[in-house]
């Protein structure tokens, strides 16, 4: 029996420094959700909730604006439209 093997391509549209930036905010508002929230139950919780949110929000982003392909001509297809469309 012959296994069938599915590649799919993932398309990203922020470059590296992008993603380091939006990485050390992320990481800078946890920092400060933690500092701030020192010996207070109550705003531990609030900052948690808040920062839950954030992280949770940047997940549902990513996966609507990066595209994903299970064959190379949609990929194909999918480029050729934004360079036109950019062009």
């Amino acid at each position: 029996m012959e296994e069938k093997t599915v590649t799919k391509y993932i398309v990203f549209r922020e470059s590296l420094v992008q993603s380091l930036v939006a990485d050390l905010a992320t990481f800078g508002m946890l920092t400060f959700s933690i500092w701030f929230s020192q010996g207070s139950k109550l705003w531990t919780l609030v900052c948690f909730i808040m920062f839950f949110s954030f992280v949770v929000g940047r997940v549902k982003n990513k996966l609507k604006t990066n595209p994903s392909f299970r064959t190379a001509e949609k990929l194909k297809e999918w480029v050729d439209s934004e360079v036109t469309h950019n062009a």
